[in-house]
């Protein structure tokens, strides 16, 4: 018989990681496989992309400029990707190292980096696995804070008919929202 596989999305915070109790007692190892899905949401190429004015704003830019600007793009492109697949290979080593204590009761785990965003990256793995649930923490935010920021669990239980185990831990483990 097959594992049924749960997807277990983190981000960067220790919270993310309070369902993971949860699904230890909820999911036994001999019946499911855990999926972490790591998403990080800057690329390294945000962060290195030369911003060029336009040929009508900037008289001082000769043709030559432009060209060369571009050659160091094309050239750098590949770099960054490598520097950004580096990124993601370290993420999931991380992972793989967080994941031991799981591994080691028994479980099998496999674990993804991405980049992206957290929705869409959720989506597209659900959309590419044969995910049988989703467990996670919330923040619950509510109001101009879940207007701002959005709602990655209200969305997957209005969009995906499958189950959700959610966790929204207590203020204390939270923080205060400042």
């Amino acid at each position: 018989m097959d594992k049924a596989t749960i997807l277990i999305p983190l981000d960067s915070s220790p919270l993310s990681r309070t369902i993971l109790p949860y699904v230890r007692r909820i999911f036994d190892p001999e019946s499911y496989v855990l999926f972490f899905l790591k998403v990080i949401t800057r690329s390294i190429k945000e962060f290195e992309e030369i911003v060029i004015p336009p040929s009508y704003a900037a008289r001082e830019w000769t043709p030559q400029m432009y060209e060369a600007v571009e050659q160091w793009r094309s050239e750098k492109h590949d770099s960054i990707e490598h520097k950004q697949d580096a990124l993601l290979r370290a993420v999931e080593g991380s992972l793989r190292t967080e994941t031991a204590p799981l591994v080691d009761a028994g479980y099998k785990v496999r674990v993804l980096a991405v980049m992206g965003e957290p929705l869409a990256s959720i989506e597209a793995v659900l959309s590419d696995e044969p995910i049988f649930a989703v467990a996670m923490t919330t923040h619950a935010r509510e109001g101009f804070d879940r207007l701002l920021h959005g709602s990655i669990a209200g969305k997957l239980l209005q969009d995906y008919d499958m189950p959700l185990l959610l966790y929204h831990p207590s203020r204390e483990l939270h923080g205060s929202p400042d």
